[in-house]
């Protein structure tokens, strides 16, 4: 027994699902590259501590 091309399109559809189209491919992307998602996190302060540190290091000149 088959289901009709029409009633498989129905279930598949959800409402309100094409507003978060975007963040579920952010997610799905994240998801598949968890590299990527530990340099998105760990980036901004290590980049801030670096700025910080070699500032530092340029007031002792």
């Amino acid at each position: 027994m088959s289901i009709p091309h029409s009633a498989s399109l129905a279930m598949n559809h959800q409402p309100g699902s094409a507003r978060f189209r975007p963040l579920r491919r952010l997610s799905t992307l994240l998801y598949g590259r968890p590299g990527l998602l530990l340099a998105i996190l760990l980036g901004p302060p290590l980049l801030w501590l670096g700025i910080i540190y070699v500032g530092s290091l340029l007031m002792l000149l």
